[in-house]
């Protein structure tokens, strides 16, 4: 109860917000990877088509070779978006152990003040 009014769930989603875009970026990337696997096995079908056709019937092969074009260039997107989210990925995970530093950091300065806080000059002579 008070934790609504102080703040706690909105601080508890602030930090769990990270976590969830890398999740969900792994989910994406994960359906991507099982895309690229299908276009490439679309396209050696396509390209054992148009082996088996090429002097039998070459209007077959020719339309499966354009199909495996068609698949050549869904993969190069795919292999894209794939590069993108890995990237994003990185630099969602860098932040995160950016912050997490700073909050050390922070932490450790401020048990610093709190040590040295309380030392007066003559205690440091005296040391």
């Amino acid at each position: 109860m008070w934790g609504a009014w102080f703040g706690g769930q909105a601080a508890q989603k602030r930090k769990d917000a990270p976590k969830k875009a890398i999740l969900d970026l792994r989910q994406q990337l994960d359906m991507l990877q099982k895309r690229e696997r299908h276009l490439e096995n679309q396209m050696a079908q396509q390209d054992k088509v148009a082996r088996e056709n090429v002097t039998s019937n070459k209007v077959v092969a020719r339309n499966a070779l354009k199909r495996k074009k068609q698949h050549e260039h869904s993969l190069e997107q795919t292999n894209g978006q794939i590069s993108m989210l890995e990237q994003q990925i990185y630099s969602i995970e860098s932040a995160n152990i950016n912050q997490e530093t700073l909050v050390a950091m922070k932490n450790a300065g401020a048990a610093m003040k709190q040590i040295h806080g309380k030392m007066t000059m003559e205690d440091v002579d005296t040391t």
